[in-house]
């Protein structure tokens, strides 16, 4: 009627989701300066939880320790993220008197993610520490159905060590050793893990969240 061309476009309505999976395992429950990795790790997720439920979307989470995973399936609103919050709170607390032995990551990871729909939004905050075997393909499989957010967690100790050599327990005594080039190798494999539909975060122990 107005003699010049018009369309119509839809788009479908999709809630967002995102899957937050902690690592509680015992690398993570240390810290030298103001909070520990795991401790880090939570409130980065918790995060990320709420930006997802306060825009309309769902959120869920998988806290991987050594005694098992604690789950809350994703869930809309302040009530799906005080599930989140509490699921957190329960696992830690195990994760912290746990005298398991570690249990490697990746095996872990694979049946957490199942738990995202396609096309979600997998939030993983981790030191990748035992790892297991098989990690890059793992990491090409949850990108493979879902977009992924790594959060590299890392101590103070990790991204600005001390520059003398120091001493260390082991199970046959105590060793001495520098530790100077921690930083240059979080760096490189912070590096070697971007791929396309993974976003690589590093936040440090000491860094305060916005």
């Amino acid at each position: 009627r107005t003699g010049a061309l018009q369309t119509r476009t839809f788009q479908e309505d999709r809630e967002q989701t995102v899957l937050l999976i902690a690592d509680f395992r015992r690398p993570m429950l240390w810290g030298t300066k103001r909070r520990l990795r795991s401790v880090a790790a939570a409130e980065a997720l918790a995060l990320i939880g709420w930006q997802v439920v306060l825009d309309g979307g769902a959120a869920g989470v998988v806290a991987l320790t050594d005694a098992g995973p604690y789950v809350e399936r994703p869930r809309t609103r302040a009530r799906g993220m005080a599930l989140v919050s509490g699921c957190l709170a329960r696992a830690h607390f195990v994760a912290l008197s746990s005298q398991l032995a570690v249990t490697p990551l990746v095996p872990a990871l694979m049946r957490a993610a199942p738990l995202a729909p396609r096309g979600a939004l997998i939030a993983i905050a981790t030191g990748l520490d035992v790892p297991g075997d098989g990690l890059d393909a793992a990491l090409a499989a949850l990108t493979d159905r879902c977009r992924v957010h790594l959060i590299l967690t890392e101590d103070t100790f990790e991204t600005a060590p001390p520059s003398q050599p120091l001493s260390y327990a082991t199970p046959d005594g105590t060793a001495r050793a520098r530790f100077d080039g921690l930083a240059q190798d979080r760096t490189r494999r912070a590096a070697a893990l971007v791929r396309p539909g993974l976003q690589v975060e590093r936040l440090s122990t000491d860094m305060a969240l916005a």
